[in-house]
């Protein structure tokens, strides 16, 4: 028995030793694997921070080619118009819901499509009335295209410098999904649009995010990185980027690489 309990006391020994001289390695391995995944997450994030750019500029570049195209036809579009600017831009401007002419009182002078609408007593209206010559509304229904859009107001002096009216475009949201589904994005990456009130547009597999989040974008001229859900409850890493000034934000998204990943995920790195 004394024997055996020897054996017993030098396989301890041994593996004790063992464990000892593997220590060093066991350290260095884990924190190899640390250090792996934070570069493989700093890559992915890296990858998500451009396509997040890189949707941003075209959301950007179409928006600024509507407005361009608002302001060389805004005196045909003031004169009564609307349905010709229709058609002239109809082609030239993917998503065009619809073309308007609003007096002084913000009601509706002329329409490419429909009967009367008014911008009296909104926002918008008001902002326009305090010295605002150009604005880009953010995302509403719309009854008259009986969907979601935005739209594009400027403004039309009479010679005296008063404010004759304004001439304005209506632009699907969808048209703006279908310029960023072009984006070229990682595997497994998704894209979505956003307002101010982190209300998603686009895409399956997200829900709406938190408005801290929308504040946190707006207040940086870089996109933002930020940990969040799917529809289903799968982690999510994310990227929030504003357009302009104009209360639209690109959301790219996509699966995070499990629990060790998420606990290395620090907000706006």
């Amino acid at each position: 028995q004394s024997t055996e309990q020897a054996r017993g006391t030098l396989r301890l020994r041994l593996l004790l030793v063992l464990t000892i001289a593997l220590m060093p390695f066991l350290i260095i391995g884990a924190l190899q694997a640390v250090l792996d995944a934070r570069t493989q997450r700093l890559e992915r994030r890296d990858a998500l921070l451009l396509s997040a750019d890189r949707a941003i500029s075209r959301v950007e570049q179409f928006s600024s080619n509507a407005e361009q195209f608002l302001r060389l036809l805004s005196d045909e579009i003031g004169a009564g118009d609307c349905g010709a600017a229709y058609s002239r831009l109809e082609a030239r401007l993917p998503g065009l819901a619809n073309v308007l002419a609003f007096d002084s009182g913000g009601h509706s002078e002329c329409l490419a499509k429909g009967g009367h609408y008014s911008i009296a007593g909104t926002l918008w209206h008001q902002r326009a009335l305090e010295g605002e010559e150009f604005i880009h509304t953010e995302a509403f229904y719309g009854p008259l295209a009986k969907s979601m859009v935005v739209g594009l107001i400027l403004r039309r002096d009479a010679p005296d410098g008063s404010i004759a009216g304004w001439s304005a475009l209506s632009l699907r949201v969808d048209a703006y999904l279908d310029i960023l589904r072009g984006v070229d994005l990682p595997a497994q990456t998704e894209i979505h649009l956003a307002d101010r009130t982190g209300r998603i547009f686009g895409g399956q597999e997200l829900l709406d995010i938190p408005v801290d989040w929308i504040e946190a974008a707006q207040a940086n001229a870089h996109s933002q990185l930020f940990l969040g859900q799917g529809d289903r409850g799968q982690g999510k890493e994310m990227v929030v980027g504003r357009v302009g000034e104009e209360g639209i934000y690109v959301v790219i998204s996509q699966p995070s690489r499990g629990l060790f990943s998420e606990v290395l995920v620090t907000p706006n790195l």
